[in-house]
């Protein structure tokens, strides 16, 4: 019994230290739990701070891309594993790159090109016109200039960084300076060479370009910098332009040389003196205006050369002409009692003309009321004859018979006016161009009225918003066949072109780099006509 106690009571002890020895162990396994838990929350905030979100397939905060590639995916139903799941991996949808901005000539666009040539127009480097969708020769050749003039390779290729450069808010406006070349330089020296600036014609703009622009400048009150920007090239095409030759009060050999060529052409009204005077300079516009020149009343190269050639238009003034020349072939006929003092007004109207017609009967000429080389001369000769005894001043007339018996001369009229304007469809389009082959807008007019026998000076787009001698229509929907359209699109900028119908014009286009007959009733011409003249 004793024995059994004494084992009993050794087993009770030995259960109790296993029973400590266990509790031991029990209570540090529960530390090294506690301890991975939290050392697991550490790691799993410093893995969602240092690794970025991803939106793509398969990086999601339950299946994180950057986890899962060392696991293969298994399909959820059949187990098996996907064999493709390793391309997935980080795998990022596709977008399309945009081709790089690059329009040459030839090119369309209907959204592109129309802002393009808006924006060249709005810089002056065209003409301004209805935008079209094409990249033709005349887009091309103002977007060269738009590139040389800001430092651009000079290409004519339309490319990111040039258009950006077009529409950016400090894009450099046309203007033309040393070291540029082209057709629009080749212009602007002949219009210098005609205003004796200049001697000769390169295309190129080098020092003597850059010394007759000064010049011009100068002796034009404009800004001398040698730059032909809008203000310089606006004065240099006017008829107000100064020139650098014969001016008014100059005497010379030369300036009588040129008057008595100009009296023999049935231009000089009074006698041959060798002095520059207010007669001369009526004159030397008079023949200007009927030899297709700018009518400024210099004696330059061009006028000389025209002048001289022998195959100058001779004079021949009509009804509808206004001037000095006018005016002194009326002090003439009033003094041989064919018209009173308040006739000599500087027009040539019905009264004037019915006064020519009988002085050409008396005096055994062409009656056709035209004071052309013959009228004048025998007006400012020795032996003119007064009117016939049942003339009345202001009258009819005694009739039209006696002269020569010739036929009158067909006189300007709309049908051939608009015949002379559509002959030069398809002709060239060029800044400053005046005819006979290549054509601005307003250079086209010009021709055209001149060519038809209409007397009209040559005046920029923007001049002939202030004519005055022509009946004004104020609405395009009254437009008729031969009156000339003009349009302001801005004070400085415009566009004139010859009414072929009550719905289509003949213009030189600068968008299509010629001449062309289209539709003057769209929303784009609406919005910008001005005012058209009734020229006949």
């Amino acid at each position: 019994m004793g024995d059994f106690l004494k084992k009993a009571g050794t087993a009770v002890s030995d259960s109790a230290k296993k029973a400590a020895e266990w509790l031991k162990a029990q209570k540090l396994r529960t530390l090294m739990c506690i301890g991975v838990g939290v050392l697991s929350l550490v790691l799993t905030a410093v893995l969602m701070f240092a690794i970025p979100n991803s939106t793509s397939k398969g990086a999601s905060i339950d299946n994180p891309s950057y986890l899962s590639f060392d696991t293969p995916d298994v399909d959820e139903q059949t187990g098996a594993q996907d064999d493709t799941a390793g391309s997935r991996v980080n795998e990022v949808e596709p977008q399309p790159t945009e081709p790089p901005l690059y329009i040459v000539r030839g090119d369309t666009d209907e959204e592109l090109i129309p802002i393009v040539q808006s924006r060249l127009m709005s810089l002056c480097y065209m003409d301004t016109d209805e935008p079209t969708s094409l990249f033709g020769p005349a887009t091309e050749e103002a977007l060269t200039l738009f590139q040389k003039r800001s430092d651009l390779e000079a290409n004519g290729i339309l490319t990111q960084e040039c258009y950006d450069k077009l529409m950016s808010s400090d894009a450099l406006k046309y203007m033309a300076t040393v070291g540029d070349e082209g057709t629009d330089i080749t212009e602007i020296q002949y219009r210098l060479r005609e205003l004796d600036y200049i001697s000769d014609v390169t295309g190129y703009f080098g020092s003597d370009t850059l010394a007759a622009v000064k010049l011009f400048q100068k002796n034009n009150g404009l800004t001398v910098d040698g730059k032909v920007g809008v203000e310089t090239k606006e004065a240099l095409y006017s008829s107000d332009a100064k020139a650098n030759f014969y001016y008014m009060g100059s005497r010379s050999d030369a300036v009588l040389k040129y008057q008595e060529i100009l009296k023999k052409l049935g231009y000089l009204t009074t006698k041959p003196d060798g002095v520059y005077g207010e007669d001369t300079v009526a004159a030397v516009k008079r023949f200007q205006e009927r030899n297709s020149l700018i009518p400024d009343g210099y004696l330059g190269p061009q006028t000389r050369e025209v002048l001289t050639s022998g195959n100058a238009q001779a004079n021949a003034l009509m009804v509808g002409m206004s001037g000095d020349d006018v005016r002194r072939v009326q002090i003439i006929l009033k003094g041989l009692d064919y018209l009173y003092n308040s006739h000599c007004t500087g027009y040539f109207g019905s009264v004037t003309e019915v006064a020519v017609r009988e002085f050409q009967r008396r005096n055994s000429l062409t009656v056709d009321g035209k004071v052309g080389k013959q009228t004048m001369n025998k007006l400012t000769g020795t032996d003119p004859k007064g009117p016939g005894s049942n003339y009345t001043i202001g009258g009819t007339g005694g009739g039209s018979g006696g002269g020569t018996g010739s036929q009158p001369s067909e006189g300007p009229s709309v049908s051939k006016m608009i015949k002379i304007a559509r002959s030069k469809k398809g002709a060239k389009y060029v800044l400053g161009g005046k005819g006979p082959n290549t054509f601005d807008c307003s250079g086209f007019v010009y021709w055209v009225l001149n060519k038809t026998g209409i007397s009209q000076p040559y005046l920029t787009s923007r001049g002939w918003r202030n004519v005055t001698q022509y009946q004004r229509i104020t609405s395009i929907d009254k437009v008729k066949a031969g009156d000339v359209l003009v349009f302001k699109m801005s004070e400085t900028q415009g566009h004139v072109g010859i009414a072929s119908s009550s719905s289509m014009m003949i213009d030189a286009s600068a968008n299509r780099g010629k001449v062309v007959e289209r539709t003057f009733l769209t929303d784009y011409w609406r919005t910008y006509f001005y005012v058209a003249y009734r020229i006949l």
